[in-house]
């Protein structure tokens, strides 16, 4: 099973999970919306907005959730694939993305999901009410003690990497998202960046195996290992081009440091060339 970025090409089946899971789950409830109402949300409100990570087995996406800030706002799986760890497999990844604490809703008669949370370590804070008039319970995970706040802004360095990275911006590299001397290891060598002015990205001439680029994503970005100036990630990104087709994708590790004051990638090791 792969956890994923979501893409706007997922809408529909994360609409139909959502839509689905909360009438398999709570059939009482007079849901306000219907099921279009609930794709036009997602692909114009939810996918643009919010954070939202899709569980994929065999092309098939089985489950998604929704980040926001430090809130969890969704966590849905496709009915029949209840009870077979993509439940956990998510609000591991939900944990691992937001270390210094998560807090969500539930309501008070999805029993199923009350459960579930409180196994994974939520402890309820309080009630209120909502726009379908059933009683919410607000659910707390306080966080992985103290390198949550090392491997949240060690996160945020791999995000404006990437982001740095697909807009082609070296200076912003060289200068915010990257440490010096940088090393990676890559085709059975060994590149040692010493300063700034060593750096080059041959992804960005488009030869090889990076004939075609156009953006790459991160499929998955999972913690290794932390303290309080080091973070681990274990990752895999994938390489697209404009018409969205996959070149391929490649497992790495990332060490992410922080020096004078700053987090940004120090070392890489890539199965990619």
């Amino acid at each position: 099973m792969l956890i994923r970025r979501a893409a706007s090409a997922d809408a529909d089946a994360i609409a139909a999970i959502s839509t689905a899971a909360r009438h398999a789950a709570m059939p009482a409830i007079r849901w306000p919306h219907t099921a279009e109402e609930d794709r036009a949300w997602v692909a114009d409100i939810l996918l643009p907005g919010e954070e939202v990570w899709v569980a994929e087995e065999d092309g098939n996406v089985l489950g998604f959730l929704a980040l926001h800030d430090n809130w969890l706002n969704h966590l849905y799986l496709r009915p029949g694939h209840w009870r077979q760890g993509i439940g956990t497999a998510l609000i591991a990844h939900a944990k691992a993305r937001r270390p210094t604490g998560l807090q969500l809703w539930c309501f008070q008669v999805n029993t199923r999901a009350r459960a579930f949370y409180e196994h994974h370590d939520f402890t309820i804070s309080r009630g209120a009410g909502n726009a379908e008039r059933e009683p919410d319970v607000l659910y707390i995970w306080p966080g992985q003690g103290e390198y949550g706040p090392a491997i949240s802004a060690a996160y945020a360095a791999m995000d404006g990497f990437m982001a740095a990275f697909n807009a082609e911006d070296a200076e912003a590299l060289r200068t915010r998202w990257f440490h010096f001397p940088h090393v990676r290891f890559h085709s059975n060598t060994v590149t040692v960046m010493a300063t700034p002015a060593d750096f080059r990205s041959a992804v960005w001439g488009r030869q090889g195996q990076s004939e075609g680029w156009a953006r790459t994503a991160w499929d998955y970005v999972e913690v290794v290992d932390a303290g309080a100036e080091k973070v681990h990630f274990r990752v895999q990104f994938t390489r697209y081009r404009a018409d969205g087709s996959a070149i391929g994708s490649y497992r790495s590790l990332y060490i992410v440091t922080l020096k004078d004051g700053r987090w940004a990638i120090q070392g890489r090791s890539s199965w990619a060339a």
